[in-house]
């Protein structure tokens, strides 16, 4: 091992080590040249939420499933190639963020966490929207920011646990047939798409109290659209992006 690499390693199993020894739950691995994940992680038996920025690290280790009480998992600009089939035994995972450039194959495998209830990819370039989400019927909320999206499939609608739903910095010129059958939705984020004219779905969700659809090129938020008892605060907050990226 190079002197460089056998630094990262050491740099890495300290960061881990302070994390241990306060009994952190949360914990991020950013060290530049660091190729491997740290023994020591293995010990980290108060971790939660573990987020990784190394592009050097290639895979995860096989006995990640050993921490038990993780449930967060952010692969984060990552140099993670595949993720494993051995995934689905870490069945108390509850979030799973992946952002790109490089994609990791073997994404649907998150189709198999069932009960997962947060998904973000972000990042990358999808020719559409993954067929393996539509499995995830337990999700609470899902983010598909700057994929290259330019449409959303109807079986968006099946998701009906939904709670948040971004869609952010793609090529949307509207939401699928259904959309309002997602009524649970209290936040949607669109900004930065094509929508030249306010979806009509958004008014039929009785539960959205935060909207936002800033960046979208002539976009014209009709007054009083929208009817749930929180209308005329999310009306006002929709009034006011329109009226920013007007001025802008």
């Amino acid at each position: 091992m190079k002197d460089y690499r056998k630094l990262a390693l050491l740099k890495a199993e300290a960061i881990v080590a302070k994390s241990i020894e306060s009994k952190s739950c949360t914990l991020n691995l950013d060290v530049k040249g660091l190729t491997s994940f740290p023994e020591n992680l293995r010990q980290h038996t108060t971790l939660s939420n573990l987020t990784l920025w190394c592009r050097s690290v290639r895979s995860l280790p096989r006995w990640l499933p050993e921490l038990e009480n993780l449930k967060t998992l952010q692969l984060m600009n990552s140099g993670v190639k595949q993720l494993p089939k051995w995934l689905v035994e870490m069945n108390r995972l509850e979030c799973i963020n992946i952002w790109g450039p490089e994609r990791a194959t073997n994404l649907e495998i998150i189709g198999e966490l069932t009960f997962l209830q947060r998904l973000t990819l972000q990042n990358d370039r999808f020719p559409s929207v993954p067929i393996f989400i539509r499995k995830l019927t337990s999700l609470k909320m899902l983010v598909l920011n700057n994929l290259g999206l330019t449409t959303l499939p109807d079986w968006i609608a099946e998701l009906t646990q939904l709670v948040w739903f971004g869609a952010s910095f793609n090529k949307l010129t509207g939401l699928p047939n259904g959309f309002d059958r997602l009524t649970l939705l209290e936040h949607v984020r669109l900004d930065g798409n094509l929508i030249s004219e306010f979806p009509p779905e958004l008014s039929k969700l009785p539960l959205l109290e935060r909207l936002s659809l800033m960046d979208n090129a002539g976009l014209q938020i009709p007054e009083g659209i929208l009817k749930g008892e929180n209308a005329r605060e999310i009306v006002a907050y929709a009034a006011r992006l329109d009226a920013k990226m007007k001025s802008g």
